[in-house]
């Protein structure tokens, strides 16, 4: 992809992610212990603002013009393994709850589709499957299946 096509689309998901932080605010934020209808959709339009003013600094700082393909050229088997790892956490979401489901998730895309260690791997996968258990079941108060954790 070229220079200007990376901060075209760039410039373009920063607009929409501010208009849809911008009308999610017409539905209600609500406040962090009582989140209103619009909280969720407010913090998606604010990640993809963030996600994408980063993009739009990498396309003015990157030295090639010319890009990455965007799934790193390594074929369709990396693609297949994630999509059946999500397939895999749907169906066994309810048995073996949440918590583990998400760790085990993170842990195998890491490792086998992102190359990481396992060291690194663990590590990572313990602290984002604990963050997001605490962000949804504890903050947000969201029924996840607990499955083989009973708390």
């Amino acid at each position: 992809m070229r220079r200007a096509d990376h901060a075209l689309s760039s410039t373009a998901l920063m607009l929409l992610g501010l208009a849809i932080a911008l009308y999610a605010n017409d539905f209600g934020l609500g406040a962090p212990e009582e989140p209103g209808a619009g909280f969720m959709p407010f913090l998606a339009g604010g990640a993809i603002l963030l996600s994408a003013a980063v993009g739009l600094i990498e396309a003015f700082r990157s030295e090639r013009a010319d890009g990455e393909p965007i799934w790193g050229g390594g074929g369709w088997k990396p693609q297949a393994l994630v999509l059946a790892m999500v397939f895999a956490f749907g169906v066994l979401l309810e048995d073996v709850g949440f918590l583990l489901c998400s760790f085990l998730l993170v842990l195998l895309s890491m490792r086998f589709v992102g190359g990481e260690r396992w060291r690194s791997a663990l590590g990572w996968s313990f602290a984002l499957s604990v963050c997001s258990y605490v962000v949804f079941v504890v903050w947000l108060k969201v029924d996840l299946p607990s499955g083989l954790f009973r708390f």
